[in-house]
């Protein structure tokens, strides 16, 4: 039973991660979220496939021991695959925490490249972890022809190190929540108020914009979606990750305060529920993350075209038909847009099509009407002139030179005036 129990765990990790592998393939350029994602599924199925099956099969479907070089080769790799799965965790909820604390920050620190020879040398670390009880930190888990591979088994060096280095993970992981968890109520809280004041402000939006907009909240833009469901990701991680290493450490610190063999049932206990998480985070990401559930239908599809299905185009990964508002649908306007657009000085819109001369007369906008008319033939070119100045020029400059256009408009009636009266005079000569 417990072998068909142990079997099982590890198959649907191996499936589960394996399907994340295989996503992550999928796509040729990589983002930092993508290399920490490789990191953490590759060291969760090869815990399940290398050391866990190891074990799995030798002990439980076998009936046998381990040799002494079998058992320091499993114990060196359980814990260089668990300290590499625990401590990508604890990295990826500190990364997710700088992105939303120092957004502008974190695009220039955290690159592919360097986020590469982060994982490089988390892996590094993970693997002198695991040799340090055969170098002298520690012992051997092999004793009369069997073998032990809990941390009170490995000796008090060890196991202080392994419990301090958990509890640092621990820590780092609670205080990365609540650092995402504060922020992000921030930034709703300033989202919700720009939001509102722009459409408070915004008096000049078409009638399809209003209905579009009427059923939008001030507190429910795109930014504030992605920060709140980040946040309920972080928190779904954060549990499943206290379940999966809180009972492991615990069990081992009661047994080395009471200097007490730990007990088979519970190491048993302890070890399939810390399985959990390498169950959980595949779903997970796909769940919360629409780049990654893309990724699985593109391998499940991909898979079907083996068996005589359509093969799929890699230009689904990056298409999204949720967000495809088509050519002739206007885009909707988004916070920054209206908070931009409400920052100006409030003047009157103008239209800036320039006015069009005919032959036989000329047709100008009026700036207060929106209406085309007429200007007799009669009307002095300096008064057409300043209209259309005034009609083709911006609204900051409109308003500056409000006085002076009145001005150019009362000297050309003056004109006017003057050219009858030159008239008059030369008929009466």
């Amino acid at each position: 039973m417990v072998a068909l129990i142990l079997q099982s765990a590890i198959l649907l990790v191996f499936f589960g991660n394996g399907l994340v592998l295989a996503a992550l393939t999928c796509y040729r350029n990589w983002t930092s979220a993508d290399v920490l994602l490789f990191s953490l599924s590759l060291a969760d199925i090869l815990d399940s496939i290398v050391a866990l099956e190891l074990i799995t099969v030798v002990k439980y479907f076998l009936g046998r021991q381990m040799t002494k070089s079998m058992c320091d080769a499993f114990v060196a790799l359980v814990y260089t695959f668990r300290v590499a799965s625990a401590t990508t965790v604890t990295f990826i909820a500190v990364e997710r925490s700088l992105l939303l604390i120092y957004p502008f920050k974190h695009h220039t620190l955290v690159t592919p490249s360097r986020i590469r020879k982060f994982v490089a040398g988390i892996w590094f670390f993970s693997v002198i972890s695991a040799i340090l009880p055969f170098i002298g930190v520690g012992h051997s888990g092999f004793k009369n022809g069997v073998c032990f591979s809990q941390l009170y088994d490995l000796g008090t060096e060890y196991a202080v190190f392994i419990e301090v280095y958990g509890a640092i993970m621990l820590l780092a992981v609670i205080t990365s929540y609540f650092a995402i968890k504060v922020s992000g109520k921030m930034f709703i809280r300033r989202q919700t108020l720009m939001t509102g004041q722009g459409e408070m402000k915004n008096r000049s939006r078409s009638v399809q914009n209003r209905r579009q907009e009427s059923v939008r909240t001030p507190g429910n833009t795109s930014g504030v979606r992605s920060v709140r469901k980040l946040a309920l990701m972080m928190g779904i991680v954060v549990i499943i990750y206290y379940i999966s290493w809180l009972p492991f450490l615990l069990n081992n610190l009661y047994c080395l305060i009471v200097d007490q063999q730990p007990s088979a049932k519970l190491v048993l206990f302890t070890s399939l529920i810390s399985l959990l998480h390498a169950l959980a985070n595949p779903p997970l990401y796909g769940w919360m993350s629409q780049r990654y559930r893309r990724g699985y239908f593109f391998v499940f599809k991909m898979a079907l075209s083996m068996c005589g299905g359509h093969r799929p185009n890699r230009r689904s990964l990056s298409v999204s038909r949720r967000y495809n508002t088509g050519a002739n649908l206007p885009r909707q306007q988004s916070a920054t847009d209206i908070t931009v657009y409400n920052s100006r000085l409030s003047l009157p819109l103008t239209d800036l099509a320039p006015a069009t001369i005919e032959e036989d007369r000329k047709q100008v906008i009026n700036p207060d009407s929106k209406e085309i008319m007429d200007v007799p033939d009669e009307i002095n070119n300096n008064e057409a002139k300043c209209l259309r100045d005034k009609e083709e020029g911006t609204p900051v400059e409109a308003e500056e030179s409000e006085d002076a256009e009145n001005a150019d408009l009362v000297s050309g009636d003056v004109i006017q005036l003057l050219d009858a009266m030159l008239e008059k005079i030369d008929e009466a000569d």
